[in-house]
């Protein structure tokens, strides 16, 4: 006997709806539950809707920093922002736990040695506003500096963030943190299948959530192509502000013996000096000292030592004071 048509409606509704089951299952199973655990949880983070997570406020000594620090409401590791003095300049770093500099005091950030370098060859008041927080890629760091470092008035901009932005994520940052959503939006990102096809079209790849690189490339927390769109708005920004955009390479422990790094950093790497030369700005190479180097300059494979955040912010000043002087020229 043939099925009425409202059986036949309702019966093709449930073989539908199951299909979608099926096929939001599967989504679910290459999609983890919980994507990207490197959110610190040691008590100096807190939840942050456009950011994925931010610093506390407060003093403390987070990340193995050897003595008190300060972070100031805007969430950077430095004391309450003061006004800018007539003849200062002020240096802005972004990045993640390198550029914040775990390990390390305050005065030892190589930003900070950067500034008392210049400071004494320009002879004029020259400071570090370090706006790196561990984690951070380009996506958060980029973000951070358009909604929420708008009133900090700086000179340059030191651009350096790559280690988070190569890491494998589960779905890319700009997913997992969306911007700016509607309600509608916000309602399809708590759909998997919805999440899989976004994050796919945005270079994602179908991995396991660690933090660590993937050899062959893809399903990085910030895809290549997004990265070179993050390294230029940043560029963008900072002239907008009449400040000007440099990229710094961050030098890892394989430099030391002249190990090619894992991929896919390189790219990441190569990408960055990509940036700089269509932007026109300054790249420092501050892997480069590193080269053939003291294995006492890093702690690990990406976070340099005191000795060596000197090396790198001596080799980054010096690359900025050859850029004054051939202006100058």
């Amino acid at each position: 006997m043939a099925l009425s048509i409202p059986k036949r409606l309702l019966l093709g509704l449930v073989v539908s709806g199951a299909v979608l089951l099926l096929i939001e299952g599967g989504a679910r199973l290459l999609l983890p539950h919980q994507v990207m655990q490197q959110t610190p949880q040691d008590g100096y983070m807190q939840a942050d809707e456009l950011l994925g997570w931010s610093a506390k406020p407060g003093e403390g000594r987070p990340f193995g920093v050897p003595g008190s620090t300060t972070i100031n409401r805007l969430g950077t590791r430095n004391p309450a922002l003061s006004e800018k003095a007539d003849d200062e300049l002020r240096l802005l770093t972004l990045g993640d736990s390198t550029v914040f500099g775990v390990l390390v005091s305050d005065q030892a950030v190589f930003s900070n040695v950067a500034a008392r370098y210049l400071s004494r060859k320009l002879r004029r008041n020259v400071t570090a506003f370090n706006g790196g927080i561990p984690g951070y890629s380009s996506e958060q760091a980029r973000r951070m500096l358009e909604h929420r470092l708008a009133e900090v008035d700086y000179d340059f901009l030191i651009v350096a963030t790559i280690w988070s932005d190569s890491q494998v994520g589960g779905i890319p940052d700009a997913m997992k943190y969306p911007e700016r959503v509607t309600s509608r939006q916000r309602l399809l990102h708590n759909v998997s299948t919805y999440r899989l096809l976004y994050g796919m079209l945005n270079g994602w790849q179908p991995t396991v959530v660690e933090w660590r690189l993937r050899e062959q490339g893809g399903g990085q927390r910030v895809p290549l192509s997004a990265y070179e769109t993050n390294l230029t708005r940043l560029a963008q920004l900072a002239r907008s502000r009449g400040a000007e955009p440099i990229y710094l390479v961050l030098p890892s422990d394989r430099d030391l013996t002249g190990q090619p790094l894992e991929a896919p950093r390189p790219a990441y790497r190569a990408m960055m000096a990509q940036v700089a030369a269509a932007q026109d700005a300054l790249l420092v190479d501050g892997a480069r000292p590193f080269l053939d180097g003291d294995a006492s300059l890093m702690a690990d494979d990406v976070h340099p030592t005191g000795h060596g955040h000197r090396l790198l912010g001596e080799t980054l000043g010096a690359a900025m004071l050859s850029r004054f002087e051939a202006e100058r020229d």
